[in-house]
């Protein structure tokens, strides 16, 4: 006969001591983890760590001078302007 599905992860009465002998298990195997950070993951840590730049108004207005759309028109305006000698 087989059980309900409710009933499968609870244990029954007879089975409790098994249950909590299972689970010192499980945290016996939780001490084996090292407590102690290796140089790796030091390193690790140093390579992907978060990088906020923050720019000055005068750094900004330099970016978008070097980052501003250039077309076809504005090239041809500026080599083909007027030049007046005085």
């Amino acid at each position: 006969m087989e059980e309900p599905f409710n009933n499968i992860n609870q244990p029954e009465l007879g089975n409790v001591a098994e249950a909590q002998q299972q689970a010192a298990q499980a945290t016996q195997y939780d001490a084996a983890v090292p407590s102690k950070v290796s140089m790796w993951t030091k390193f690790k840590n140093f390579l992907f760590q978060d990088v906020v730049v923050t720019l000055t108004p005068r750094q900004e207005q330099v970016i978008n001078f070097w980052t501003q759309d250039i077309d076809e028109e504005k090239v041809k305006g500026f080599m083909f302007q007027k030049i007046n000698f005085k």
